[in-house]
């Protein structure tokens, strides 16, 4: 499924388009590794006029503070050339939900440890991973896993803080900080299989993620809700030999990439749920698919924590997915699956992104997931207003152009 271009001429063109409509982005070298300060990456006579932005409906006016966004500033370094999975769609959805929630915490993510990697990837994998890294540091040069997934010399920082973001959320939901969290950050994941990288995936983020939760807070069970347009292989591999383990996906199947997730595919005691669309689907069948067999049996399989792959390549402008959804339809089945949560496991979600490579599609698709996530039912915890931390705030600063007092 590779991807040359995003719905546009050239990649000139979409930078353009990008900086015209921001009216300031940040330049190449703005990166993890940068020794200046964020303010002294931009000329601070040309700030970008902040654009009308909605706000969350709220009835008291205070700061919502059961959602938190984690992310990494270095998932942007991972670049390779003409792909459509590009830096820009995370720091379009940052910049989004930055500007239209000032009231959304932000953590910067802690990277993968070796530990979180073992837990669902086998030793051999990570390894060979490792090597690969080296080599592309060595030479520079981009390294084909697959026709579709390669990586980069800055790949390395990227893969490792997407891995970590996902398990920075399940710590900070378990430290009673939020109730749910999502997490922007790329590369994607759901493709990779305990073994291999593929499908612009080299490690599993919401899988680690989920065996995390188990590992280190002593979750019973957990499950993974996928909505991308293609089926998260890599994580129903792991999953499907562990009842303790659930696993359901909407996605386009008849042959559609990568030609698994067939209904049959059921796991042990039930625990995989798939539901192949045909080509073209919209939100009728789609929201069928959950009301008629996703919701009833995650309701019934009663996780500690709920996972979702949330990709946005469904959506009816996406140059790769094969459906016809809006950011409505991200909305609703994110409320749906938190109603879940509500009931089974006190409205503990972690969202991890995945597809998705129209910009404006998934940058809308993006605000109505996390609107969805923060409007779910107040934390049952009190105490007073989380702020942003200085990385934070710096992070809005450098990408986002706003100033935070």
């Amino acid at each position: 499924i590779i991807c040359l271009e995003v719905n546009i001429a050239s990649p000139i063109a979409f930078l353009t388009r990008l900086k015209n409509r921001f009216k300031s982005t940040p330049t190449a070298e703005h990166s993890a590794h940068s020794d200046a300060k964020p303010n002294a990456m931009r000329d601070e006579t040309d700030d970008p006029t902040p654009p009308q932005v909605e706000k969350i409906p709220s009835d008291d006016g205070e700061r919502l503070n059961r959602t938190l966004l984690v992310h990494h500033p270095s998932c942007e370094n991972h670049e390779i050339p003409f792909h459509c999975e590009s830096p820009l769609r995370t720091f379009s959805i940052k910049r989004a939900l930055f500007e239209t929630f000032p009231d959304l915490s932000v953590r910067v993510a802690s990277e993968a440890t070796s530990e979180q990697l073992e837990l669902f990837h086998t030793a051999a994998h990570i390894s060979r991973t490792m090597e690969i890294f080296e080599i592309v540091r060595r030479t520079g040069e981009i390294f084909q896993i697959d026709p579709d997934t390669g990586i980069g010399k800055n790949s390395i920082d990227s893969v490792m803080f997407a891995a970590g973001a996902a398990c920075t959320a399940v710590d900070e939901i378990f430290a009673g900080r939020f109730k749910n969290c999502f997490c922007c950050v790329r590369p994607p994941g759901h493709h990779a299989t305990p073994s291999h990288s593929m499908g612009f995936c080299t490690f599993n983020n919401v899988g680690i993620a989920a065996m995390w939760a188990q590992h280190k807070y002593d979750v019973e069970k957990v499950a993974v809700v996928d909505f991308d347009v293609h089926h998260g292989n890599g994580t129903q591999e792991k999953f499907q030999t562990s009842p303790n383990c659930f696993f359901a996906s909407s996605h386009v199947g008849f042959g559609f990439y990568p030609g698994t997730g067939k209904e049959w595919e059921r796991g042990v005691d039930d625990n995989v749920v798939n539901v192949p669309l045909r080509p073209g689907s919209g939100p009728f069948e789609f929201k069928a698919a959950y009301e008629g067999k996703i919701l009833p049996a995650l309701r019934e399989f009663g996780p500690g924590m709920i996972f979702i792959s949330a990709g946005f390549d469904a959506h009816k402008d996406d140059p790769v997915g094969e459906m016809e959804l809006t950011e409505e339809d991200f909305g609703w089945v994110t409320k749906e699956i938190c109603k879940v949560a509500e009931e089974v496991c006190e409205g503990r979600v972690v969202s991890v992104l995945e597809g998705g490579y129209d910009i404006d599609a998934i940058v809308a698709s993006a605000k109505a997931h996390v609107r969805a996530l923060m409007e779910s039912p107040e934390p049952a915890f009190e105490g007073g207003n989380l702020g942003l931390d200085v990385a934070a705030k710096n992070i809005l600063e450098e990408f986002a152009g706003l100033k935070i007092d």
